[in-house]
C-alpha cells in the first residue's frame, strides 16, 4: 500500500444560500495562499464582512505572522490574489463586526504573530495579547489597539462581539490557561465601552 503525506494547507471555499439558508450552493471563487512561501496552515477560519460599498471583505488566520485578506467584487465569484492584511497574528482568528448603529467596524484578535525565539506557553498556544480596535472609514485604518486580556500564560482566541443597548462591546472568547492543559477549555466574556476605544 501507499501512505500520502497528509497536507494541513486551508483553501477557503464559500457556500450560498438565496433562500434564508433553506439550500445552499457553492461558489465558485476560492482562496488559496500563494506557493512563493511556505505554510503549514494555508488559509483557515476565514471571517466574511460587506464592505459599504458592496465589496466583499475576506480575512483568515495564516501561519506566516499576519492574518491574509482578499477581496470579491463580484458577489464570490472571484477574489484578488491573496495578500498581507494589516493585521499581525499568530495563527488564530480573528472577528471583524460592524457596529449596526454607527457603521463603525471593530476588529478582535492576537496582535502578536509566533515569532522565531518567542516563548510560548504550552497551553496558550501563543494566543496573546487579546486586543481590540475600531475603523470608522470601512477598514482603511484603524485605530491604536486596545488590550482586552495580555496574561502571558493564558490564550485568547475565537472572539464574538455582541453591540449593547447601552454604548457596549460585548466579546465572549475562549481564555484558558495552564491550570486547564489548553486555551480552548475556558469561556471569558468582557464588556468595553465603545467611548473607551
Amino acid at each position: 500500500f501507499r501512505i500520502r503525506q497528509f497536507d494541513g494547507s486551508g483553501t477557503g471555499f464559500f457556500f450560498v444560500s438565496d433562500d434564508d439558508g433553506r439550500s445552499f450552493r457553492q461558489a465558485k471563487g476560492r482562496l488559496v495562499l500563494d506557493e512563493t512561501a511556505y505554510s503549514d496552515t494555508g488559509i483557515q477560519e476565514p471571517g466574511l464582512l460587506e464592505r459599504k460599498d458592496g465589496v466583499l471583505w475576506v480575512y483568515a488566520r495564516t501561519d506566516r505572522g499576519y492574518q491574509y485578506e482578499s477581496f470579491s467584487l463580484d458577489g464570490l465569484l472571484s477574489f484578488t490574489p491573496v495578500r498581507q492584511s494589516p493585521f499581525t497574528s499568530p495563527a488564530s482568528p480573528m472577528k471583524i463586526k460592524r457596529d449596526p448603529a454607527t457603521g463603525i467596524l471593530y476588529s478582535v484578535w492576537n496582535p502578536i504573530p509566533n515569532y522565531n525565539g518567542r516563548t510560548l506557553t504550552s497551553a496558550g498556544w501563543g494566543r496573546t495579547p487579546l486586543a481590540v480596535s475600531k475603523s470608522s472609514d470601512d477598514g482603511i485604518s484603524w485605530s491604536p489597539l486596545k488590550l482586552i486580556e495580555d496574561d502571558p500564560e493564558r490564550g485568547y482566541c475565537y472572539p464574538a462581539l455582541y453591540f449593547t443597548a447601552d454604548g457596549c462591546l460585548l466579546v465572549a472568547y475562549c481564555r484558558g490557561g495552564a491550570e486547564d492543559g489548553m486555551c480552548l477549555a475556558r469561556l471569558g466574556i468582557k464588556k468595553i465601552k465603545l467611548d473607551e476605544i
